[in-house]
């Protein structure tokens, strides 16, 4: 009879070992930069629950800065609210302040679902919508 090289609790003291090396979470900061010359954006992160937290005014020509906790295992991008609870991100929306109906438009959020980098660098310009470019890492 051939013997295990391993034994059961030894495999599972070894996978337990790996998994613990595997961070579970990993802050990532986003940068938006607004790059229209004339209106600000207004942004507004949609998180679970059907709540919104507003992220603020982002002038022409500047940026803001957005962090959010990754889940490492299945790319959920978590907020903090204002009273300290963890929010799960569903959609970060941004328009023109004074026109935000007419040019809301999405950020795009997958490709940060799936970074590896602490920070990333997203540009959005106005057109008759929003348009927006994810820089590479």
């Amino acid at each position: 009879m051939t013997r295990p090289i391993l034994s059961l609790p030894t495999l599972a003291l070894l996978l337990a070992a790996c998994a613990a090396a595997v961070p579970q979470r990993a802050p990532l900061t986003l940068i938006l930069r607004n790059t229209d010359d004339s209106e600000s954006l207004r942004c507004v992160l949609v998180v679970a629950h059907f709540v919104s937290v507003d992220v603020g005014l982002v002038q022409p020509g500047a940026s803001r800065e957005i962090d959010f906790t990754r889940v490492v295992a299945t790319g959920s991008l978590i907020v903090n609210a204002a009273d300290g609870r963890e929010m799960e991100v569903e959609n970060l929306l941004c328009g023109a302040d004074t026109r935000w109906t007419e040019t809301r438009g999405d950020v795009p959020l997958l490709p940060l679902r799936s970074a590896t980098a602490a920070e990333m660098e997203v540009t959005c310009g106005l057109a008759s919508r929003l348009s927006c470019t994810l820089a590479d890492p």
